[in-house]
């Protein structure tokens, strides 16, 4: 025997079964057409809930406005209408699904610390990039004669700088005689961060007596990651590259932030997947070589580009499955073949 419980308000824990249909009417009285729960508090004064059991399921109908909607409801899935959160089970199983429920409650201060925490570690690399950038500058500025060869930087034995040695040049350091430093071979140079994994990004350039050094201080991500923040787009960042839920969108966005737009350093972030059940699935389904396919439902037809109830518009129709994307970008997937499981997953 399947139960329906209420997980909100005064009626909380409120057990029913539904060996009989039971409906939840938002009115504050009867109509008399039919025996209804009158929880005003719950729903609007127009909306109404029918929960009743069909070959083993539970299903729950919703009416507001004039228009009736039917759902079939998974075990243990707490549904919620409005301020009214209920879930059906079987009588011995009951194990309430409310980590989602809980999640979704604690989501905008999950959100806002991370935004806090993302925001002070992009303004803590900048600084420490843009400072060890000026101990370089004025180090090198601080050598009249020295030079640059397979990563080590070669001064005068009787040459005392004042500026401090840089972190990223303490083991390159070389002090050789006067005569040795005036010759000044093919520059290179290799910076690599303290703990000498990460290399430091930087360019020489020799021109004629004197070379130039480049340090890539990465400002423009961090522009971007700000930018990305403060507009409160969901991002994520690698290799350089900045994975987003719609790149066509950032175009105008940096353009009308003074930010110069680069193609390449954006990406289509994969969205969310959510494999159909076969027993959820109550579309019919026409594929052939000689005709588009579409799927049909209470003689209505739904082909690519349609929106389709519960999942979203088709967006794909292949000989492995048909996939959904609904309006939060999560992907709905109905496999037609189990084994092409492996590539929606990728």
């Amino acid at each position: 025997m399947l139960l329906l419980e209420i997980y909100s308000g005064k009626l909380m824990k409120t057990v029913v079964p539904l060996e009989n249909p039971v409906i939840f009417s938002g009115a504050t009285k009867s109509s008399g057409t039919e025996e209804a729960i009158l929880v005003p508090d719950y729903l609007d004064a127009s909306s109404s809930i029918k929960i009743h059991e069909e070959n083993g399921h539970a299903f729950f109908e919703t009416a507001a406005r004039g228009k009736r909607k039917k759902h079939k409801m998974k075990h243990n899935v707490i549904y919620r209408v409005q301020d009214l959160l209920f879930f059906a089970y079987g009588a011995g199983n009951r194990n309430p699904k409310d980590l989602l429920l809980k999640a979704k409650r604690h989501l905008p201060i999950l959100s806002l610390i991370l935004l806090i925490n993302v925001a002070a570690s992009s303004m803590l690399i900048a600084h420490g990039i843009k400072s060890n950038e000026k101990l370089v500058r004025e180090f090198l500025l601080s050598l009249p004669l020295a030079y640059i060869k397979n990563g080590l930087v070669y001064i005068n034995s009787d040459h005392n700088t004042t500026a401090p040695i840089p972190w990223g040049l303490r083991n390159q350091v070389v002090r050789v005689a006067k005569a040795d430093a005036i010759v000044l071979p093919s520059l290179f140079l290799d910076l690599k961060q303290a703990d000498g994994k990460k290399p430091v990004s930087a360019s020489l350039t020799e021109i004629k007596n004197h070379a130039v050094l480049q340090v890539k201080t990465y400002e423009k991500m961090f522009a971007i990651a700000k930018l990305l923040n403060r507009k409160k787009i969901a991002f994520s960042v690698s290799e350089g590259v900045f994975f987003v839920s719609n790149p066509e969108k950032m175009k105008g966005i940096l353009h009308t932030n003074s930010i110069e737009y680069d193609k390449s350093l954006f990406k289509k972030k994969h969205s969310s997947l959510n494999l159909i059940d076969k027993d959820d699935f109550l579309y019919d389904i026409h594929i052939s070589s000689s005709s588009v396919p579409f799927l049909v439902r209470n003689n209505t037809r739904y082909w690519k580009g349609s929106s389709v109830p519960e999942y979203g518009k088709i967006i794909e129709f292949d000989e492995d499955a048909i996939i959904f994307l609904d309006e939060h970008d999560e992907r709905f997937v109905y496999l037609l073949r189990e084994a092409a499981l492996e590539s929606f997953q990728k």
